[in-house]
């Protein structure tokens, strides 16, 4: 047996603690309480997509979104990497493909380089 670590928020952490435990596993089939096999995994989640009027969602784009969610965070392209399991090269494609641009994120920008002046500023004086 392979034990990972997968650090989750808070919200997540609470939820998770007040589930009653019937498995060792997180997603679990609810009738049977024994993890998904594979197959019917993707088939409930195409279903489910398919129900949504999301026929060109797939499972992975999660991880994806993820990623644009973490960087708009403000975390670092290592941190995301840590999280999502990618390569640095593909967490950087993913946010070259994905992350808008904005002027809310020029904001942020302009906020911390004036933060780190000083911060500078009053190390030098």
């Amino acid at each position: 047996m392979i034990i990972v670590s997968i650090p989750v928020t808070a919200e997540f952490k609470a939820l998770l603690d007040r589930t009653k435990r019937t498995s060792t596993h997180i997603v679990v089939l609810e009738k049977t309480k024994q993890p998904y096999k594979a197959f019917y995994f993707r088939h409930a989640f195409r279903r489910a997509a398919n129900k949504a009027g999301l026929k060109d969602l797939q499972f992975l784009d999660f991880r994806c979104s993820a990623v644009v969610r973490l960087a708009e965070a403000g975390c670092t392209i290592p941190q995301i990497a840590a999280i999502t399991g990618h390569q640095l090269e593909r967490t950087k494609a993913v946010l070259e493909t994905y992350l808008p641009r904005n002027s809310e994120m020029a904001k942020a920008a302009i906020h911390t380089l004036e933060s780190y002046r000083n911060r500078t500023k009053s190390q030098t004086s």
